[in-house]
């Protein structure tokens, strides 16, 4: 199958698309679009907004990457961007082949995840990226004070220990040292102890929750997420609404909505992050359930102990049946005759001797 014949196959007109556009400080803008045209391997295509961050570098010869799922397969090409027309509207020459794409944003896991959200004031990508870029920054700038604050907790401690300090009791009290965080969770801010984790529909592209607050389609948010991996890491990002869900509580009127959010800004370094947490609580079930299939040893003893039972009764009931089966024999070769069988035979033999 020739380029020219797969662009056909996996981009037909009115499909939509993931587009990822390059900026210039080598982050990537995703949007969603549509493919209006294909001619050979010049797709026009229809961007989701008509205006984009300035910082999005679209010069004539610039990379795009053309993403698309295709019965639950996902699958990328690449595109150069070409001129753009009106309403958002862009041209792109298709490039290379058609290749299998990992499409981690289609890899999900139910789970249990803190996060917070802020609704973002700002409708302007430009501001909302500048305003992203400094909270991030901020939130890098206090992780790096907490870990020198502990750092610096850590050897004054030690140099406390080495004194002595700890190793007599004064007042008839002793004197513990004190406990500090694990080093892992230096950097991270005491505040998130009190943040209650949410069931959520967690993948690299984004994630769903159920809430009773309000969310409008479209609304950009800012969301702050606490990923448990090793280390562990707080993850700063921009997401838009997509989809919201009106439902009711059962037998009551209250309702809830479930709603989900598309990144817009993330760190790659978070991304990396959630699809690490998604491959081990993945690998973690797959263990718990092959230990569910796996006989545990105090079911192997049970079963050896029934076993064994039911070995001896069946040895018991042998043995009754041996017992039993002498008994009536000796008693059949023994039994005492009555009297009408011994009359019977000795009338017999006195036939017998007069006749004889």
């Amino acid at each position: 199958m020739g380029n020219t014949e797969q662009y056909a196959k996996f981009f037909p007109n009115g499909t939509r698309v993931g587009v990822g556009i390059p900026m210039q400080n080598n982050e990537l803008f995703r949007d969603w679009a549509i493919i209006l045209s294909l001619d050979g391997d010049l797709a026009s295509v229809q961007l989701s907004r008509d205006v984009l961050p300035a910082d999005v570098d679209m010069q004539t010869g610039k990379v795009l990457e053309l993403r698309v799922g295709v019965d639950g397969k996902g699958y990328r090409c690449s595109g150069v961007y070409v001129s753009d027309g009106a309403d958002g509207t862009i041209s792109l020459r298709l490039t290379g082949d058609v290749n299998s794409s990992e499409l981690r944003e289609f890899y999900r896991m139910e789970t249990f995840l803190p996060f917070q959200l802020q609704i973002s004031s700002e409708h302007n990508l430009d501001h909302v990226l500048k305003e992203w870029r400094d909270r991030r920054d901020r939130h890098l700038g206090d992780e790096m004070a907490r870990r020198e604050e502990m750092r610096l907790k850590r050897r004054d401690l030690m140099f406390r220990i080495a004194a002595g300090e700890f190793s007599e009791e004064r007042d008839g009290n002793e004197v513990t040292v004190p406990q500090l965080p694990d080093e892992a969770l230096d950097h991270i801010d005491a505040a998130w102890d009190t943040v209650v984790a949410g069931a959520v529909n967690l993948s690299a592209g984004g994630f769903k929750f159920i809430t009773s607050d309000h969310f409008e389609l479209e609304q950009i948010v800012f969301v702050e997420a606490f990923i448990p991996i090793s280390p562990p890491r707080i993850m700063v990002s921009v997401a838009r609404i997509v989809f919201k869900n009106r439902n009711y509580y059962v037998g009551t009127d209250k309702e809830y909505w479930n709603v989900a959010l598309q990144f817009l800004f993330i760190d790659e370094r978070d991304r990396d992050a959630i699809v690490q947490l998604i491959s081990n609580l993945e690998l973690m079930r797959i263990r718990m359930a092959r230990q569910k299939s796996l006989p545990s040893d105090t079911a192997v003893k049970n079963n050896r102990f029934g076993r064994l039972k039911m070995a001896f009764a069946g040895l018991v009931l042998i043995a009754l049946m041996v017992l039993i089966f002498y008994y009536l024999r000796v008693y059949s070769q023994s039994a005492n005759r009555n009297e009408i069988g011994e009359s019977f035979e000795q009338s017999i033999r006195k036939y017998l001797k007069i006749y004889k």
